[in-house]
């Protein structure tokens, strides 16, 4: 391209690093397609199931058990909720998802992101760990655990006050 050579020519070769592209192997872009279609898999069975509007329960359409944590303890558990929230989430109703379960409706668009990224990986051979090297991981582990136990708490306000669904 015209730009990439007037710019290597514009400075010495010394500053400017050969660009060098990355392929994956084979491995890597069967592993990254497995992630895709696992992505998929998640979200396509949320498309399957009918939403429960009771906020929670939409996990007995698979033939899952009850909750265990909340038939035990009479509160919801830290994930209940979550297939609702992804059922919501499939049919765009983006409001539903995050209302009935917070960080169901993060998965669920990370699910959606990862299913996409992962697929254009497996697809092009490019590499995001370039990308995914720059994350600050500690921090994103902190917030995470700090987002899903407010979600939790959001889940037992809802489930108390009866305004849950």
């Amino acid at each position: 391209d015209v730009y990439s050579r007037v710019v290597t020519q514009a400075v010495l070769p010394v500053y400017a690093p050969k660009r060098i592209r990355q392929r994956l192997g084979f491995g890597a872009r069967a592993l990254a397609m497995s992630i895709s279609l696992t992505c998929l898999a998640v979200l396509m069975t949320a498309v399957a199931v009918v939403p429960s509007a009771d906020g929670i329960g939409t996990h007995a359409a698979l033939g899952l058990a009850r909750c265990g944590f909340e038939q035990k303890h009479g509160l919801p558990c830290g994930t209940c909720g979550m297939t609702t929230s992804f059922a919501w989430f499939v049919r765009g109703r983006f409001f539903h998802s995050a209302y009935v379960q917070p960080f169901g409706f993060l998965l669920a668009g990370l699910s959606g992101l990862t299913f996409w990224a992962s697929l254009y990986v497996a697809l092009s051979g490019r590499p995001a760990h370039r990308l995914l090297g720059r994350l600050p991981v500690w921090p994103i582990a902190y917030v995470t655990i700090v987002l899903f136990f407010a979600a939790w708490g959001w889940k037992i306000f809802l489930r108390g006050r009866g305004l849950d669904g």
